[in-house]
């Protein structure tokens, strides 16, 4: 029977894999679900109340933060692209998506990319509303000049 720090040094191993594998999916993941799932390392039950120990356990929230405001950053420039080329549809079509597919999965896990899509998607929202009134003035103003000529 192996020895009781044989044992602790095989389970430390298996933590120290199963961190660079969480890592390696954090830098691979393309969506705030994946990020949340990656975070879920299966560590030994003898190891998990010393994690400290294990190399590169502490650093993979601040690494996984970092990814989803990287995604979310770009979410967000892809909805703002759609608004200044005048595709509101797609706008709304992309924006209604993430809210309902992406963008709950950072509540709870990832709060400061979810206050960043808060606030960005407002001001997104409150553009989109000061096209749609100049656009709507401009419609007005064309239907209305051409009566005010006639005699």
């Amino acid at each position: 029977m192996p020895s009781v720090p044989a044992v602790m040094h095989l389970k430390m191993l298996q933590a120290t894999n199963a961190v660079a594998n969480a890592r390696a999916q954090i830098d691979r993941a393309a969506s705030a679900r994946r990020l949340k799932e990656a975070l879920k390392v299966p560590l030994p039950v003898e190891i998990r109340g010393i994690t400290s120990a294990v190399s590169g356990y502490s650093a993979l929230r601040g690494m996984a933060n970092l990814k989803a405001m990287d995604l979310v950053r770009e979410q967000v420039f892809g909805l703002a692209k759609l608004l200044e080329r005048g595709d509101r549809e797609g706008f709304e079509t992309q924006l209604n998506q993430l809210r309902v597919q992406e963008w709950p999965h950072l509540r709870g896990t990832f709060p400061r990319a979810c206050q960043y899509v808060e606030r960005e998607t407002q001001r997104l929202l409150g553009k989109l509303g000061q096209l749609e009134r100049s656009a709507g003035e401009s419609e007005a103003q064309g239907t209305s000049s051409p009566a005010r000529e006639r005699p």
